[in-house]
């Protein structure tokens, strides 16, 4: 075998391991997101505290979070999420003590987080919070990596009516104990951009975002995150290894964007 063709041959195997290598880092990653999704039950939810609130007062801010493992704050390498980063900025702006509880499970959908906010000492502590901050849907929407593998826009549109009747009754349900307070919900971004249904799911994500955005504007003082734009071309660059979650740098630009927002005039 001649000097090119033996260079060829070889590039061409290099290629293929690459290749093979490639899948099998997607495959993983897909099966851990798969299972990470689905390893919750509704009657296996706990409430997991980072603090105990005290009573609120004007020198104290109370922070309750909800949601799933973007505020538990999955694939970031020191635990903190954007709860961490976001506490990190605020103790620059304020000189006040910053409580947290942190109520976020993973793998959590909404109709687990409603029968969350309905336990008792669950809405004590959402009554007592000057800021009050959510994640919720992705898991709704991407149900286990269904929604990738086979995309059906019939069964995307009625994961989405579900998921805003379940987000109407969540809202409802915290308004009642808790009529002040701001709620800052932070939306969805699209990690899944190499797959074969980029474009499909691109849009799903953009009118969830939307219609999300539709149902905030019935309650007061309750606003929408976008997120979308901070990952939109850089997603290498800011996601975690499971290519879903964010990573470290992902996390921090998420409390930028949040502190940019919340104003602790409203949380007095």
């Amino acid at each position: 075998m001649e000097g090119g063709a033996i260079l060829k041959f070889f590039t061409v195997r290099i290629f293929m391991i690459t290749s093979v290598i490639s899948l099998l880092l997607w495959m993983s990653a897909l099966i851990y997101l798969m299972f990470d999704r689905t390893n919750v039950e509704a009657g296996e939810i706990e409430v997991q505290n980072d603090a105990t609130i005290a009573k609120n007062d004007n020198d104290t801010i109370q922070i309750v979070a909800l949601g799933d493992s973007l505020t538990r704050g999955t694939g970031d390498s020191f635990g903190k999420g954007y709860i961490g980063y976001f506490i990190d900025l605020i103790k620059e702006r304020t000189d006040k003590d910053i409580n947290v509880t942190n109520l976020a499970v993973k793998g959590l959908r909404s109709p687990q987080l409603l029968e969350l906010v309905q336990q008792k000492e669950v809405q004590r502590q959402l009554g007592q919070a000057s800021i009050i901050m959510m994640t919720i849907g992705g898991n709704d929407l991407f149900q286990s990596g269904e929604t990738l593998i086979a995309y059906d826009e019939k069964k995307v549109e009625e994961i989405k009516e579900q998921f805003l009747h379940n987000l109407q009754s969540i809202l409802s349900t915290i308004r009642s104990v808790n009529t002040e307070s701001p709620i800052y919900f932070i939306g969805l971004y699209n990690p899944f951009i190499d797959l074969d249904h980029e474009i499909d799911t691109a849009k799903t994500v953009l009118q969830w975002n939307y219609d999300t955005v539709q149902m905030l504007t019935n309650f007061t003082k309750t606003v929408f995150v976008p997120t979308y734009d901070l990952f939109q071309l850089r997603y290498n660059e800011l996601l975690y290894t499971d290519h879903f979650h964010p990573n470290n740098e992902g996390y921090r630009l998420l409390a930028e964007r949040l502190n940019g927002l919340v104003s602790f005039e409203e949380s007095d």
